[in-house]
């Protein structure tokens, strides 16, 4: 049996897969056989049985470090040999293996071996043709396959777009240290490992000591590829010092490469970029070019993770144009991103931010409540990211959908908007919406078109007036449930966008003083300092235990601001027990020095800390040896308390009515302050002023005293009865008859037996769909959770409802267990299963259950049926259905409604 061996250096070669050919040692004429892409082996002899595969123009001495083959190579075109028994034995290498040998000639020269050498030739010409031709029927299926799997994932994502934005999640927090990296003559060029992978991450965030003029460029990239994911240019003009927070427009897809930053900045005077206050090892540190910068250090950073899909938006700075990435897919609507609604503020009326825990926030405009007027929302810095078309769901809470109208203005930044004159577009970077009236239920849908001289930001202006634009109602209500931007369709458009972006100026100071002033009271000389925070932390939720009441929520506050004033992180435990709720802090490892002078006021087994509750918190911070900074500290935290308590109870997963108790204590702690501070209207909860948040509204717990009334304004008159201008060449649409508010579409039979005309007509303050289940059966469900219903007087903060659908029929369902608010005052179940009792109403048993309830429970009930077809409006758009499904929902809300008695 013949032995094979290669020399190392040509083993490579060997197993490459090319094309080669075998010949004998000395066969004549073999130079006719050097064709080009075909690689000549010689069979060169050894003593015994050994052969020798030496490559064609090698060195003919046998080396001494031969390698032996144990199996033969691929790609082997033919064998040649002078001895038909030598062939035999090249064929057995190959059968030992299973495998097909290649072509076998017996052939005493190369003239000779011609013939058969190209017949194998043309046998391996057309073996790869066939391949190729399968080749090419694989790829047209693989790109079918891509075509409809792309079509359906744009299909799923349009109608995941469709809900709210999810919350991101914290995965990556330094702080910032004393030190900071500078760029040098305005120039600075540095990468950045963030030493997490690219799946997930939807937000980025870097920390600026210093900026003054120029750009910064950002880019995203795969560690392992280059390829970039990301891609952002922020004007430094006008920022401010402390987090840039970046976001994409959707969280990246599972890519198992490594991220990092690449950083570019030009022409940047004053930027500063902070390190983080830790060390870090060789494969994090930072990597600047042409700057020095320590070995050890990284990038003060942050960077946040979200399921894929769960999250579309309209990022602020974000560039489409940047090689390799993907274009906006049209009619896919990308929600308003968080960073602009801090600096929301009303014009005219009142605008609060509804939202619980991390639920993104929703505006709700209310016009004075002691006489008619506007209410008038600015959105300061609106960022369009180039995408051409601003879609905005309204839903009317409070006034008659008749009476009332929306209008909505896209006007670029520079332009002031101080006086009712200066709404009107200037020139054709402006577009107004006109007034718009509501439908029968008080819903509104209007799509603006953005002009391209916009360019990729602007600022946004909607108001709720009467149908003509004069002065609504006092009390008129209306929350904005979406503000999304979408591509139109046109990548031409898109790139005239980018070509047309301007400067972004700094956010404008309040309207000064004019003879016409939009807000009717005196404006401020500044708007007040919003405390804010940034993410919550939970570190431990420890629950009662046994007949101990005690329990407490251990959180750790990130980037908890005011006014120009920061803190990094600020840890405390919300505890509750028989003494009522008590928020302590301590100093030591895990606990940032959040205050300037540590006093605390006990000591346990732990160390010492500094325990205050709402009898102790004012003494506290009248004591003279506690520095001001630390009562701003303590003032700031105790006002977004129960924001922060709303996020870390809905970390821990605690249910709806225990989440209400928590935010009762946290108000509690709020409402301990001082009355200067309370009065100064930034006890906030999350941006909602906390009188008025559908979670604690209603509870038992004193409200914080009001502020005293604003003083007449001497000099600057109050706004006449005019209609807000739309634009100067047309004025406003003169205002319809008025004829009868139409009726919205309810059974003939009328509103449910309780609830009497509009003056009690229910209200829902929000809606939270907790589940919409589609069995394989023809059972269904929608399982809500109203927050703040209100029916005249009566008001109930939470009711948890599931409505039930088969080919039977509609029910309506309650229960009391976990997860569960007990808004009736007395239980009566009609069933019991295996989650426990509940009580399930339908068209057999709703009248005769609705009869035997207490007074206030048919209140209830009547309220809750009356509102249940506007609320499916909501709750369907939550869910994912479209305009069909949605009506047929209501109308099944509507045949139960029609079951009680008129």
């Amino acid at each position: 049996m013949m032995l094979f061996y290669v020399a190392p250096t040509d083993l490579a070669a060997l197993a490459g897969g090319g094309p080669g050919l075998v010949l004998p040692a000395g066969l004549p004429q073999a130079e006719t056989l050097r064709l080009a892409g075909l690689v000549l082996w010689w069979a060169a002899p050894l003593p015994g049985n050994g052969i020798w595969l030496r490559r064609d123009g090698g060195p003919a001495t046998v080396p001494d470090d031969l390698v032996p083959l144990d199996l033969p190579p691929a790609g082997m075109l033919a064998v040649v040999a002078r001895d038909a028994g030598r062939l035999d034995e090249w064929g057995g290498w190959w059968r030992a293996q299973e495998q097909e040998p290649p072509r076998l000639i017996r052939a005493d020269s190369a003239a000779e071996a011609w013939p058969d050498l190209a017949e194998a030739l043309l046998a391996a010409l057309a073996a790869a043709s066939d391949r190729a031709a399968t080749l090419q029927q694989a790829q047209v299926a693989l790109r079918q396959d891509h075509e409809e799997t792309r079509t359906a994932l744009g299909a799923l994502a349009r109608q995941m777009a469709h809900r709210p934005p999810a919350a991101p999640r914290l995965v990556l927090s330094t702080e910032p240290g004393a030190e900071a990296l500078a760029a040098q003559e305005g120039a600075l060029r540095l990468r950045q490992p963030l030493g997490l992978r690219l799946e997930a991450l939807t937000r980025i965030g870097l920390h600026l000591t210093g900026a003054r003029q120029g750009f910064l460029r950002i880019r995203l990239i795969g560690a392992e590829s280059d390829r970039v994911q990301g891609a952002w240019l922020v004007p430094l003009e006008g920022l401010a010092p402390g987090w840039l927070l970046l976001d994409l427009p959707a969280p990246l897809p599972a890519l198992a490469e490594g991220a990092l930053l690449a950083l570019q900045a030009e022409g940047a005077e004053g930027l500063a970029l902070s390190l983080d206050a830790g060390w870090t090892g060789a494969a994090g540190a930072l990597r600047p070019e042409g700057v020095a910068a320590p070995g050890d250090r990284a990038l003060a950073l942050r960077a946040w993770t979200a399921e894929p899909g769960s999250r579309f938006t309209a990022p602020a700075h974000w560039r489409w144009d940047e090689p390799g990435l993907t274009l906006p897919a049209p009619g896919l609507p990308h929600a308003l991103s968080e960073s602009g609604w801090p600096l929301a503020r009303a014009l005219s009326g009142t605008v609060s931010l509804l939202g619980l825990g991390e639920e993104a926030p929703r505006a709700l405009l209310r016009t004075p409540d002691d006489a008619p007027g506007l209410a008038v929302l600015q959105l300061p810095q609106l960022h369009t990211a180039g995408l051409g078309v601003l879609r905005l769901g309204a839903v009317l809470r409070q006034g008659k959908a008749a009476e009332l109208a929306l209008a909505a203005w896209v006007l670029p930044c520079e332009q002031n908007v101080a006086s009712l004159e200066a709404l009107a577009p200037r020139d054709a970077a402006g577009r107004c919406s006109g007034w718009r009236g509501f439908a029968a239920d008080g819903s509104l849908q209007l799509a603006l078109t953005l002009p391209v001289a916009l360019g990729l930001h602007g600022q946004l202006v909607v108001a709720l007036a009467a149908r003509d634009g004069s002065p609504a109602p006092a009390g008129c209500a209306v929350e904005l449930t979406e503000l999304a931007l979408l591509a139109a369709g046109e990548d031409g458009q898109l790139a005239l966008r980018i070509a047309a972006a301007r400067p972004l100026p700094p956010a404008p100071p309040p309207p000064p003083a004019a003879p016409a002033p939009l807000i009717a009271e005196p404006p401020a000389a500044e708007l007040p300092a919003i405390a804010s925070l940034e993410a919550v932390m939970l570190n431990q939720y420890y629950p009662p235990r046994g007949s101990n009441p005690y329990r407490h929520l251990d959180m750790t506050v990130m980037s908890l601001a005011t006014g120009a004033r920061r803190w990094p992180g600020v840890r405390l435990k919300l505890s509750v027990s028989g003494d009522g709720p008590r928020a302590e802090f301590r100093q030591g490892a895990g606990h940032p020095d959040a205050f300037l002078q540590w006093r605390p006021n006990g000591e346990d087994r732990f160390g010492a800390f500094l325990r205050l509750g709402p009898g102790e918190l004012p003494a506290y911070l009248a004591r003279p040896d506690t520095a001001p900074e630390d009562r701003l500290l303590l003032r700031t935290l105790l006002q977004v308390m129960p924001a922060a308590t709303a996020r870390a109870a809905s970390a821990a997963g605690l249910p709806p009515d225990e989440m209400l108790g928590w935010l009762e204590a946290a108000r509690a702690l709020a409402a301990a302050l001082p009355d200067e501070t309370a009065e100064a209207a930034a006890t906030r909860l999350g941006g909602v002023p906390a009188a008025r948040h559908p979670a604690v509204e209603g509870s038992s717990l004193p409200a914080p005293p009001a502020a005293p009334p604003l003083p007449p304004a001497a000099a600057v008159p109050s706004p006449p009865s005019a209609p807000l201008p739309l634009a100067p060449p047309a004025p406003p649409p003169a205002p319809p008859p008025s004829p009868a508010p139409a009726p919205a579409p309810a059974p003939a039979a009328g509103p449910p037996a309780g609830v009497a005309g509009d003056a009690a007509a229910p209200r829902v303050e929000k809606l939270l769909l907790n589940q919409y289940f589609a069995g394989t059966g023809d059972y269904r469900h929608l399982d809500v959770t109203l927050l703040a219903l209100t029916a005249g007087a009566a008001h109930w903060p939470l009711v948890r409802v599931k409505l039930g659908r088969t080919s039977r029929g509609e029910t309506l369902e309650f229960r009391q267990s976990q997860g569960w608010p007990r808004p009736f005052t007395g239980w009566k179940p009609t069933g019991e299963d295996k989650f426990g009792a509940f009580a399930r109403l339908g068209a057999d048993n709703l009248a005769a259950y609705h009869a035997g309830l207490e007074p206030a429970d048919r209140a209830l009930l009547a309220a809750l049926l009356a509102a249940l077809p506007a609320l499916m409006a909501e709750a369907g758009t939550a869910a994912g259905f479209d305009p069909a499904g949605i009506a047929d929902w209501q109308a099944a809300s509507r045949r139960l409604a029609g079951l009680l008695p008129g």
